[in-house]
């Protein structure tokens, strides 16, 4: 599955250049919420999500903001370590519900971050919804300094 920013028509492919992201648990109910979500959304475009995003980018829909040590960090200064296209089709998604107030999902918490020297930070978790943010033209997003 291929990804393309509405806005820039960049493509986003498949870059697995190490580290590794949190394991899903397969449980029946994760199993169950994935299913519901992409039910709610099979009729939408990668477009129509990523432009509900840029226009309401309020991070409370997506985020626990309340978890301790969360700071808001410039797009800008995060390097995602991959890229999973079906990840990041299934953030949108996701993403895309809160901000339509409909995510039967629970919201995450903010993207793991660790420092990479001055100010640049490596994304250890939640390299699809950095994605997405980027995509959505956010200037920051929620995250946490491992």
């Amino acid at each position: 599955m291929m990804i393309t920013n509405p806005f820039t028509g960049e493509q986003i492919v498949e870059n697995h250049s190490g580290g590794h992201g949190k394991k899903s648990k397969g449980d029946k109910a994760k199993a169950a919420g994935k299913a519901k979500v992409r039910e709610l959304t099979k009729d939408l475009s990668h477009e129509k999500m990523v432009n509900e995003l840029a226009n309401n980018p309020k991070q409370s829909l997506y985020f626990n903001t309340d978890v301790p040590g969360t700071k808001m960090v410039p797009v800008s200064d995060l390097e995602n370590i991959r890229a999973r296209p079906e990840g990041i089709d299934f953030a949108l998604r996701v993403m895309y519900l809160g901000a339509v107030g409909n995510n039967p999902a629970s919201k995450r918490d903010p993207i793991s971050i660790t420092s990479s020297g001055g100010k640049k930070f490596k994304i250890a978790d939640g390299n699809s919804t950095f994605a997405i943010a980027k995509m959505a033209g956010w200037e920051k997003i929620a995250a946490v300094e491992e």
